[in-house]
């Protein structure tokens, strides 16, 4: 690819559900010359992986949804003992047969975002963006080679990654990517730690696969930020279900023993205890995927997180540069 700079009107970094949405309507509503820059496809991301589609996609929403519905069905068959049904065989699950057919929905997706930008008349590139400066974006394509591209704006539409909380082995627990994307499920049970809807989204998920799950958190109650009364009943739903609610603890550290792992926490009362499981998952939060971009050599302002700090209308001081 030749070294000289393309001219755009719009170059879009992430092609996640913002990313794409505003690329689409610049092209297909204002006749715009627009570009996006996404890493390649693949379930769990990385500093190379992505996909059209995003996080929602790939590995947030949508999967997350077909593992809720699929986990409902135990439910459904115990309450229809009580409509007249019956069973000669207790039913059975295979997360194998499970993760695959979801794995071919969510590549079907994929596609179909790729195709929605190809239809706007978006031009779609793989590869890593780095802002050079307000109107300059530099694409470093997967094997090698760089592409300079000149734009009259850039929008940052990385979206974010999950994070794990600071305690040795924690490289050791999966987090909402890998447990999407995970080829078995664990023989021993399953520590989620976490009180967000993540965590108790996929304390429920696992626990109608028929595991045992302990939910850790260092609160005393789910679901913080939210009403109290839905709180409430959520906590009350998942121990009705057999989720071992465990309020007040935190995570010291995290080993591995075997074919699972052992977790040391303290306990509401400062007590050291461990615990035997055979899976961790830390649902312990998001940060925006700025970094590495070049964002701060050109001049954008960014909180301690990693957020943009944006102006009016979401763009920032720069004039040029948006944030969705």
């Amino acid at each position: 690819m030749s070294a000289a700079d393309d001219e755009y009107d719009l170059v879009t970094l992430g092609a996640g559900s913002g990313g794409v949405r505003a690329s689409r309507f610049a092209a297909a509503n204002y006749g715009a010359k627009v570009l996006v820059v996404e890493h390649p496809f693949g379930f769990v991301s990385s500093e190379t992986i992505g996909g059209a589609g995003g996080t929602c996609v790939i590995r947030g929403c949508v999967p997350k949804k077909l593992l809720v519905y699929s986990s409902q069905f135990a439910d459904e068959f115990f309450d229809s003992k009580g409509f007249g049904w019956s069973m000669s065989a207790s039913p059975t699950h295979s997360w194998e047969e499970m993760i695959a057919h979801k794995d071919k929905e969510i590549q079907r997706l994929n596609t179909t975002y790729n195709n929605i930008l190809k239809n706007a008349g978006v031009e779609y590139v793989e590869g890593r963006g780095v802002v050079v400066d307000p109107h300059t974006v530099e694409v470093q394509i997967p094997g090698g080679g760089t592409r300079r591209i000149r734009t009259k704006n850039i929008l940052v539409a990385v979206g974010a990654v999950p994070t794990r909380i600071p305690v040795e082995g924690s490289e050791l627990a999966v987090t909402s990517d890998e447990a999407l994307a995970l080829d078995s499920l664990p023989q021993g049970s399953i520590a989620v730690l976490g009180a967000g809807y993540i965590a108790t989204e996929f304390a429920g998920i696992f626990k109608g696969m028929g595991k045992e799950v302990q939910l850790m958190y260092r609160g005393d109650k789910v679901l913080r930020g939210f009403d109290e009364e839905c709180r409430d009943q959520v906590q009350e739903n998942l121990e009705k279900r057999g989720t071992q609610i465990m309020p007040g603890c935190n995570p010291t550290k995290i080993e591995k023993k075997g074919d699972g792992f052992t977790l040391h926490y303290k306990n509401a009362a400062g007590e050291e205890l461990s615990m035997d499981v055979g899976l961790v998952m830390m649902a312990t939060g998001r940060k925006p995927r700025t970094y590495n971009l070049g964002l701060e050599a050109a001049g954008v302002e960014m909180d301690d997180i990693g957020a943009i700090k944006a102006a009016g209308m979401e763009m920032d001081k720069l004039g040029a540069m948006m944030a969705s």
